[in-house]
């Protein structure tokens, strides 16, 4: 017991002797920060710098190259919400979200009315395993018509529509139009 109270004093004094010419402020107008010297602080920051190149660490194992996650399309359904991945050439999957709002402004309108069907997109929703899944399009004139399904549409057939629900010219299309309109005889 005695032991660790001589080591507790004789830490408390070599302490106190360390820190006694230590104050931050001296007087009013003269701080320790004044009593270092331009080449005292320059001779500081040059052993700083040599200190920081010390402990660099030395590059790691080069020969592996950084691998990127693999480049795919991720498809979550607005049904049931499961996800579906297919490869990065199914670029329109990102686009859907643009495709639905475009969709919307087109039902607005009330000249046509116009559904997605991204059915064979959900792995989880379609009924049959489709090799290559499109976008397709379900176009109802009026309430008494049957609706009627195009697949493998795209972004132009869709801008296409909205022009035509909008009032626009588009005679230089109107082959496509009826197509997608099924007003084909």
């Amino acid at each position: 017991m005695w032991i660790n109270f001589i080591f507790v004093l004789i830490l408390f004094f070599g302490v106190f002797i360390g820190f006694k010419s230590f104050t931050v402020a001296r007087g009013e107008n003269n701080s320790a920060f004044d009593e270092l010297s331009k080449i005292d602080l320059n001779k500081s920051l040059d052993e700083l710098e040599e200190l920081q190149g010390i402990n660099e660490r030395p590059p790691g194992a080069m020969c592996y190259k950084v691998v990127s996650p693999p480049e795919r399309a991720e498809y979550v359904c607005p049904v049931c919400g499961e996800m579906s991945l297919y490869p990065d050439y199914y670029s329109y999957i990102d686009k859907i979200p643009s495709y639905r709002n475009l969709i919307k402004k087109i039902n607005k309108s009330k000249k046509i009315q116009v559904e997605l069907d991204e059915s064979q997109l959900c792995r989880n929703c379609s009924t049959e395993y489709i090799l290559s899944p499109e976008l397709c399009l379900i176009v109802k004139q009026d309430e008494n018509s049957q609706p009627k399904k195009t697949c493998g549409i795209t972004e132009d057939d869709l801008n296409l529509l909205y022009e035509y629900s909008e009032g626009k010219p588009v005679t230089d299309r109107k082959d496509r139009l009826k197509e997608l309109l099924c007003t084909q005889d």
